[in-house]
């Protein structure tokens, strides 16, 4: 799903896992030292690791924001009342290190992009 110098992030159906590489032995298995991060109904759609390199943001049935030092995930947009489906993870150049952007229906059923702050959790939908 996504992958850095440090870290490897996938899926197993609906369970998203981190892989540290530095205490890794395997970089395409399951290992029992691998963090599961995220559960997504339906499974995960996408997944990127912000520039910021403390962060994943991870798309599908809503999101899934996954603090790295702080071992702390934080899921928006997926409660029966409120589901969002979320794909298209990315980062901009305009963006800071800690937002990125993804497409989502909207009203009408259309397409939209909106910007992710992660730290404030702040959504804001772009022209």
């Amino acid at each position: 799903m996504a992958e850095n110098a440090t870290y490897k992030v996938y899926s197993l159906h609906e369970s998203v896992y981190l892989k540290k590489k530095a205490t890794s032995q395997n970089f395409n298995a399951f290992e029992e030292c691998d963090l599961n991060i995220a559960w997504h109904y339906g499974d995960p759609a996408a997944a990127i690791l912000l520039y910021s390199a403390n962060h994943v943001v991870i798309a599908g049935c809503g999101i899934t924001i996954y603090d790295i030092s702080q071992e702390l995930a934080v899921n928006l947009f997926n409660k029966p009342n409120n589901i969002w489906w979320t794909d298209g993870l990315y980062q901009d150049g305009a963006d800071k290190l800690t937002e990125c952007r993804f497409v989502s229906h909207f009203e009408n059923d259309s397409l939209r992009v909106f910007k992710l702050n992660v730290l404030t959790k702040e959504v804001m939908m772009l022209p």
